[in-house]
């Protein structure tokens, strides 16, 4: 099992999506912390497998990125990204204290540690393509068609 792979600037983006200052996560006491990572993500945040540091539950987190393996981190992170959206929703977190950029970027590492890709580009095919085109230029002619026959009826005479 590969270990969770976090760049230093992931772990930075990830520590204040997460309010992990002063040994804190959100807003989470000690037993919803391990209420939480037990029911959302099937795991004990507090097995000595995760133990790091001081044992805090910002380091308990830590230690989670530390031992496992990505596919767990990134599960963790999305349900961690879930939460704060659902905190703010009944008002138990303020909106602005999690700026749209920094949600965004932390999807970013879970889309990376569960090997989603980033650029979602459309694939279509070239059948698809030329339809589209088509589509376009039938569009165009049947407006400039339908715009000359109005033009007709508008200006002639009975």
């Amino acid at each position: 099992m590969t270990m969770a792979n976090l760049t230093t600037n992931e772990k930075q983006i990830l520590e204040k999506l997460f309010q992990m200052g002063g040994g804190y996560v959100l807003n989470f006491s000690d037993r919803t912390m391990g209420e939480f990572f037990r029911d959302d993500i099937g795991l004990d945040i507090y097995s000595k497998k995760y133990l790091y540091n001081s044992g805090s539950k910002a380091n308990r987190l830590r230690g989670l990125w530390l031992n496992a393996d990505e596919k767990t981190v990134g599960k963790s992170v999305a349900k961690l990204i879930e939460y704060v959206e659902s905190q703010i929703i009944i008002d138990n977190l303020k909106k602005e204290d999690f700026p749209e950029e920094r949600l965004k970027a932390g999807k970013a590492v879970v889309d990376r540690l569960l090997g989603k890709k980033e650029n979602k580009k459309e694939n279509k095919s070239e059948a698809t393509l030329r339809m589209e085109i088509l589509t376009f230029f039938y569009k165009k002619i049947f407006s400039i068609t339908f715009k000359h026959c109005l033009m007709m009826v508008i200006t002639s005479t009975p």
